[in-house]
């Protein structure tokens, strides 16, 4: 496996919380949910051919930073993992109303 780097994962990131902006809440099958069209519109959004890993990661660093967090649902992803609900937090709240610095690295 490669490596997802920092830029990518902040698109990703930046991504999902317009769509946090927009909604309450998301669930992670918005993003994967094993059809051909699902991924060929994430790829296309984030101009990067493993959208899927990206928005992983995304979701794993904005948890780390305390902007969002998941809760998992009955409901079941294509690959058989279990799909959660993603939401925003207070500080991820207040990021929106007021943006100040993410950090974001690169993953393998």
């Amino acid at each position: 496996m490669g490596y997802t780097y920092h830029n990518i994962i902040e698109r990703t990131a930046r991504h999902l919380l317009d769509l946090l902006r927009e909604r309450d809440r998301v669930p992670y099958s918005l993003f994967y949910d094993g059809t051909d069209e699902t991924h060929d519109r994430l790829e296309k959004i984030l101009e990067y051919d493993c959208p899927e890993v990206a928005m992983d990661l995304a979701v794993v660093q904005l948890v780390e930073q305390g902007l969002i967090e998941t809760e998992t649902l009955d409901s079941m992803l294509a690959d058989e993992n279990q799909d959660y609900e993603i939401r925003l937090t207070a500080k991820g709240t207040a990021w929106l109303a007021e943006p100040f610095d993410l950090q974001f690295h690169t993953a393998e």
